[in-house]
């Protein structure tokens, strides 16, 4: 019986102790992006740690905002005007993955679309 416990605990590690990055993937122009990133972080993720970059390589300047909640930490930020593909990038930051530790870039794509936002929020009111 505790074998068994054993193994089911070590195959389910690895999916608990994953980051999980939340976020929709198609924004308007000037939006306020919000995405949620929970896992299990060695660091603390800071504005410093967060990057965007256009078409997956080219470097902008969008300016992030962290806030860390209950565990989990909320990254927000003004999007620009220009319709592109961008990637937000989490970068330097140490965390668990499955067993492992890890500072792999943590990544997720998104788009901004022709559209213009209705409103949006400025981070740095948050």
């Amino acid at each position: 019986m505790k074998k068994g416990l054993m193994l089911i605990l070590l195959l389910i590690l690895p999916i608990i102790s994953a980051v999980e990055f939340d976020m929709k993937t198609q924004f308007n122009q000037e939006e306020t992006l919000v995405a949620k990133l929970s896992g299990n972080f060695l660091d603390p993720v800071i504005d410093g740690n967060v990057f965007f970059y256009r078409k997956g390589y080219i470097r902008v300047s969008i300016v992030p905002k962290v806030v860390e909640i209950d565990d989990e930490y909320y990254i927000y930020a003004k999007l620009p005007e220009t319709e592109n593909n961008y990637t937000i990038s989490i970068e330097n930051v140490r965390y668990m993955k499955g067993s492992q530790t890890t500072d792999d870039s943590i990544q997720k794509n998104f788009s901004i679309t022709s559209n213009t936002a209705d409103f949006s929020v400025d981070p740095a009111a948050l």
